[in-house]
């Protein structure tokens, strides 16, 4: 029995976007998460803690360790928006996130996300990818 023909990079690259796709949209829908992050006012977000895991070093020793949050399965983040923490995912679960002119000029999302030292890394990367 001969072995399958090696997928090509292309292939690969366009099943990595479309697994990320669904599972923003498994996401959006607050099926299979386990795990909320909850922003300043009380605001929760739904999420899969595989995915954040994989796209943040400091979510990944978070959701690894005994500490609270891993164990009740809500990670606070009482000083960054409700605003931010949706472009956040949005980012984590798609590689772009899109803002108007006006949002990016005022930079209060930016400033707010940076002022976290856990997520500096996904702002940085943010940042450099951003639509506006």
């Amino acid at each position: 029995m001969e072995d399958p023909p090696a997928i090509s990079d292309t292939e690969q690259a366009a099943f990595c976007v479309e697994l990320a796709k669904r599972l923003n949209m498994q996401r959006r829908q607050d099926h299979l998460c386990d795990i909320t992050l909850m922003a300043k006012g009380g605001k929760e977000f739904k999420a899969h803690r595989n995915m954040l895991s994989a796209a943040s070093p400091f979510l990944l020793k978070l959701l690894q360790s005994d500490m609270r949050e891993n164990r009740e399965g809500i990670v606070r983040f009482e000083e960054i928006a409700g605003a931010v923490m949706e472009d956040v995912l949005e980012f984590i679960y798609t590689g772009s996130v899109e803002v108007t002119q006006e949002e990016f000029r005022g930079s209060y999302r930016c400033s707010e996300l940076s002022s976290h030292s856990g997520l500096e890394k996904t702002f940085r990367a943010m940042s450099r990818t951003i639509a506006v």
